[in-house]
């Protein structure tokens, strides 16, 4: 019994009501709402982990400006 109640009280008001419009016996919440905290937390993670490696890559691919080489007898003239 206690879970049960832990869980309710992490629920948004959208699952609540959700649950009240339910059945009166079944009070356990939706698996998905229970899970979404974790769910949210990796992908949160996962997003990280693209960003870096897009600039590790972006890094590797960068390249150098080639300095013009000036014609000096050109220019003085």
């Amino acid at each position: 019994m206690l879970q049960k109640v832990e869980v309710q009280r992490r629920l948004s008001n959208r699952a609540r009501k959700s649950e009240r419009s339910q059945a009166p016996g079944s009070v356990e919440a939706p698996p998905e709402r229970i899970h979404f905290q974790t769910q949210a937390r990796y992908l949160v993670r996962w997003r990280n982990l693209q960003k870096k490696k897009k600039k590790k890559k972006w890094n590797k691919t960068k390249k150098k400006r080639k300095k013009k080489k000036r014609n000096i007898q050109t220019q003085n003239t």
